[in-house]
């Protein structure tokens, strides 16, 4: 399991507000790197502005050697399946909640969209059906 540091928890963070939640974590880290001079600048393209503009402000205080208090915050994937899959030993639920390659950022809601098919033959998707319309029916 690899380990991050406190500051890398809210490039992570920032990153997530920006819209970023979907990627791993390396991929985060990387991204908010690359930004770290202007991040601020990137506040109104966030998803979520002011937990964004929150976790920027931890940033540089962390940089300034500051302790600010910020809780980063981390969502887990599909929490609900995820204890589902661990209580029956479903290892295909379990896969697609990441509890079991952390290489690949699961998103069981995703998959579950990607796949889903009507009895007519018809996928949901090609109906319009997202998949945050397939998370919130969860």
């Amino acid at each position: 399991m690899t380990e991050y540091s406190g500051f890398e928890y809210l490039l992570i963070d920032a990153a997530n507000n920006y819209g970023l939640d979907k990627e791993l974590f390396e991929s985060r880290i990387q991204w908010a790197t690359y930004e770290l001079a202007h991040l601020e600048s990137l506040m109104n393209d966030a998803d979520e502005p002011i937990p964004f503009i929150k976790a920027v402000m931890a940033i540089r205080d962390a940089q300034k050697g500051i302790a600010s208090g910020h809780l980063a915050e981390l969502d887990a994937c599909a929490s609900g399946l995820q204890i589902m899959a661990v209580m029956t030993g479903c290892e295909t639920t379990a896969y697609n909640c990441g509890l079991i390659d952390p290489n690949w950022r699961a998103d069981a809601y995703t998959v579950m969209t990607d796949n889903m098919v009507l009895p007519s033959g018809a996928s949901v998707k090609s109906l319009g059906v997202s998949r945050n319309d397939v998370k919130e029916a969860g």
